[in-house]
């Protein structure tokens, strides 16, 4: 927003006032965020009136997340207000309230395209900087290139100071001010937190604002020094790249960074609550029970959330314990996933199955995999 202001400023080359822009930047960020929150209500009333008709169509949930968002910024640019900041408030109402009702298939499905076009849209700014290389260079050419390699140095340099002390800056005070710090009761690790600000590359963000920059200003002469804007941009990117993620193999084995001792300590209470209360609807129900059959799967399922449960509060030789027996019990549930799945394949080369049965059975085999194949120390 602020960066839209600036450029917004310089476009009418010099002649908004202080005042002005102060003006605008009120209007355009709080009209966007309320025009992004009040889509977003919408959309989810929306949704889950298909829910409660029975219409909870995976594709259809999933494609009213991405339209929903891209309705916002529409909606608030057609108001003349931020259709960024619309994006981002409907997004983080979104992400932070879950639509009621909503399906495990649903949630999954939007989480593998929500990937999908994550990676995409990753990968095609690369595609653009590459389309854009000669042109960049082309435009800088009347400069000096030691000067250019000097100001792309140190544009680096200061975002990779701003980011570091960022970094730790926000750390310390989350550890000592006590806000939703999830780490151990050392505090902060510095080594830990170098690595956390030196992974700092830059990519879609960066080349997108900078390629916001319009080639004319009001006055229809070309807007001051825009080549030089992108193409510091586009160094910034490669320097990164280059510097921080090449680097990183080669730093993280010298820094000998210590794991946290305890573990992600939000996580592994919240995991605790979580078995409390299966445990609590579980234990009942055992007792209600009858069938010796019944019993002796209410307790083997009674003993595996106790095991969840041991394996984050009780002494560290206990819990060692049951971290083994969890581990052992994945490796035998993965060693007879595997003889499901050579046993299908033999089935259907020898035609007595059809590909359609197997692929069927497959999906499920790779489910029950997937959730056989976590850490075990998530129980």
């Amino acid at each position: 927003m602020a960066f839209k202001l600036a450029v917004a400023a310089a476009a009418a080359a010099g002649h908004a006032t202080m005042d002005e822009v102060t003006g605008r930047f009120v209007i355009l960020s709080g009209g966007g965020l309320c025009v992004g929150i009040l889509i977003e209500w919408l959309g989810r009333k929306f949704r889950e009136r298909l829910i409660s008709l029975e219409k909870d169509d995976p594709v259809v949930q999933t494609l009213l997340t991405v339209l929903v968002p891209y309705l916002a910024y529409l909606v608030a640019e057609a108001l003349h207000v931020s259709g960024i900041l619309a994006v981002v408030a409907s997004g983080l109402w979104a992400g932070g309230q879950e639509v009621k009702g909503l399906s495990v298939e649903s949630r999954r499905h939007a989480r593998e395209v929500w990937r999908m076009i994550a990676w995409f849209f990753n990968g095609l700014v690369f595609v653009l900087l590459g389309l854009q290389l000669r042109q960049m260079l082309a435009g800088v050419a009347a400069y000096d290139g030691l000067h250019l390699a000097s100001w792309a140095l140190a544009l680096w340099a200061l975002l990779m100071a701003l980011r570091l002390g960022w970094v730790w800056g926000s750390g310390y005070a989350r550890f000592h001010l006590g806000w939703g710090w999830t780490g151990g009761r050392e505090g902060p690790d510095p080594r830990r937190m170098f690595l956390v600000g030196w992974a700092a590359v830059r990519g879609s963000i960066t080349l997108a604002t900078a390629l916001s920059v319009p080639l004319l200003t009001q006055s229809g002469h070309p807007f001051p020094e825009r080549d030089l804007v992108v193409f510091l941009a586009a160094a910034t990117i490669i320097l990164t790249l280059g510097l921080n993620s090449l680097t990183l193999p080669w730093i993280i084995p010298r820094l000998r960074a210590k794991d946290d001792p305890e573990g992600p300590i939000e996580e592994a209470r919240a995991r605790v609550e979580l078995a409390k209360a299966a445990i609590a609807v579980v234990k009942p129900a055992l007792e209600r029970l009858q069938d010796p059959e019944d019993r002796r799967f209410a307790s083997a399922l009674l003993a595996r959330y106790q095991g969840k449960v041991d394996l984050r509060e009780s002494p560290a030789e206990v819990a060692a314990e049951r971290a083994e027996h969890i581990a052992t019990a994945r490796r035998l549930r993965l060693e007879g996933i595997a003889a499901e799945r050579a046993r299908l394949l033999e089935l259907l080369k020898a035609d007595e199955i059809n590909d359609e049965t197997a692929r069927a059975i497959e999906e499920e085999l790779d489910e029950r995999e997937l959730v056989t194949s976590a850490d075990p120390d998530k129980g």
